[in-house]
């Protein structure tokens, strides 16, 4: 646990650090106001900055992060479609059957406070947790796991992506910051119980080719 917690370091304390101010700012806040307060004046290049930090959160990070992490090593692939698809799962688990009835800025704010972004669906229900942003910290927690042991520090930049990709939630009216904070916690907890399941399960098979890359492994069948 110690060297876990040593090698992810540089992602959690930044993470802790940021749930701690999070949680007692939106405890002494409220919930408009403070969904106001995280909206600066709209421009082109910020609604085109965040239209694209949404869009890591969707199929073009899953992909991207599973093909890094398949030219790892096959485990470690495993590990990412695993921790993506069983987060994707617990998001819809929760959206559809646990907070049903949680309704989404557009829905409870009149439409003319909103700067609505231009090509953005707003979405009206549902909100609970962001599912964008329980993919952002997953996706950028494997990177973690992925990069700690040579680069650690790069950590505090997949931290950083994260927050930027769970903003842009806020940014794009589809999410309130409780949202986005609790759909942090939720998950980057899933991924480190997958991460922890799979390297039981992985540990106790102890199959030499999946620690090759797939890459390799394809070639050496060539």
């Amino acid at each position: 646990m110690k060297r876990f917690l040593r090698l992810n370091s540089w992602f959690l304390v930044p993470f802790l650090i940021f749930q701690i101010a999070g949680l007692f700012i939106w405890h002494h806040s409220d919930q408009e106001v403070l969904f106001h307060s995280l909206h600066p004046t709209h421009t082109p290049f910020l609604d085109s900055l965040f239209r694209f930090g949404s869009f890591i959160g969707e199929w073009f990070g899953w992909i991207l992060i599973a093909l890094i992490s398949f030219s790892y090593k096959i485990r470690f692939g495993i590990f990412s479609v695993v921790a993506m698809l069983g987060t994707g799962g617990v998001a819809l688990l929760l959206k559809l059957y646990f907070f049903p009835d949680e309704m989404r800025p557009s829905h409870s704010l009149p439409l003319e406070s909103l700067q609505v972004v231009p090509w953005v669906e707003l979405q009206t229900s549902n909100s609970f947790p962001s599912g964008h942003t329980m993919a952002a910290f997953c996706l950028m927690a494997i990177l973690n796991l992925r990069f700690n042991f040579k680069f650690p520090a790069l950590g505090l930049l997949w931290f950083l992506i994260a927050v930027f990709i769970g903003y842009s939630r806020i940014y794009l009216n589809q999410h309130w910051p409780f949202d986005v904070l609790l759909g942090a916690i939720i998950g980057l907890s899933s991924t480190y119980f997958f991460f922890l399941v799979c390297q039981l399960i992985f540990n106790s098979l102890g199959k030499d080719a999946l620690e090759r890359s797939i890459f390799s492994l394809s070639t050496s069948l060539d």
